[in-house]
């Protein structure tokens, strides 16, 4: 088992200070068997994207906190952050160029600060369109997820040959379950989609199972 330290950070992008909160998993209690501590912590750390910044989108949101907090029972270290302009981010709202470059900076923060054997990079929504891209360019990500994702152009991950999962509501109103099957069909392995009925995209009162699977997807491929 393990509990939670979160640690409020700042961190660089080039000139600007990005607000984030770094989730830290602590062994809970004690083996009973001679009274040994619970194995250390694996170090391995998942930087978490979060929805689109001009329609409230923020690292509070319901559906990031919830994955953040899965991820740090499972032991695995979680960076959730906010995008230029949300927050205490300095900067302004980029149009989903500037925040490639804040994924980047959260992912060399991790790499600096926990000095992670692995990374993998996870996103939601708007977050999937700007991690997405850097996946793809940084040798770093070693696992990739997307809830509600936008994977633009189709072809993107074509070349993507390392751990995938997506999962999307079957009524979601802005990602074509349709479509996306037929682009992650054309996905190399490892590979995997889950189309959820009766979710959309914002997946009220289904925070939970979603973060459970995308933590297990975290645990297993990292």
């Amino acid at each position: 088992m393990f509990g939670s330290n979160n640690e409020k950070v700042m961190f660089p992008c080039g000139k600007l200070k990005l607000e984030g909160v770094l989730h830290i998993p602590q062994p809970t209690g004690f083996r009973q068997a001679g009274c040994l501590p619970y194995e250390p912590v694996p170090q391995k750390a998942v930087v978490i994207c979060h929805p689109h910044p001009l329609y409230g989108g923020n690292m509070h949101n319901s559906m990031i906190m919830t994955v953040a907090t899965a991820l740090g029972k499972k032991g695995l270290i979680t960076l959730r952050f906010n995008f230029r302009g949300v927050g205490k981010s300095e900067g302004y709202f980029n149009d989903g160029i500037g925040e490639k470059e804040d994924v980047r900076a959260a992912i060399s923060f991790l790499a600096i600060k926990v000095k992670p054997q692995k990374i993998g990079l996870g996103g939601y929504s708007f977050g999937t369109l700007v991690a997405f891209p850097v996946a793809v360019e940084e040798d770093r990500v070693q696992a990739l997820a997307g809830i509600s994702p936008f994977i633009s152009p189709p072809t993107l991950l074509n070349d993507y040959h390392r751990p995938k999962y997506f999962i999307s509501g079957k009524e979601d109103e802005y990602v074509n379950c349709h479509q996306l099957q037929e682009i992650v069909i054309s996905l190399p392995e490892p590979k995997k989609l889950e189309i959820v009925a009766g979710a959309d995209h914002f997946w009220w009162g289904e925070e939970e199972k979603v973060a459970q699977k995308v933590a297990d997807f975290f645990k297993e491929n990292l």
